[in-house]
């Protein structure tokens, strides 16, 4: 079987430790796009912050990216 026993994994984008029992391809793919959300927000905050009308949008948006963000990232 693929699935291992709850032990702590590392991440290898972060390096935190991740305790689950789920496959580590799922862990591999959980991490990524994890991290992939958080870099988007970034892109996103520093493009609001150039374009004045993008920043009246995300500044009502904010709370659900950042929302979003949290529950991924670990």
């Amino acid at each position: 079987m693929l699935k291992d026993s709850v032990v702590p994994k590392m991440c290898e984008l972060c390096g935190r430790e991740i305790f689950t029992s789920i496959t580590n391809v799922h862990v591999m793919l959980f991490m990524f796009v994890a991290h992939l959300a958080q870099y988007f927000y970034i892109i996103l905050v520093f493009v609001s912050s150039i374009y004045a009308e993008a920043v009246l949008v995300s500044n009502i948006e904010m709370p659900t990216y950042y929302t979003f963000i949290f529950v991924l990232d670990h």
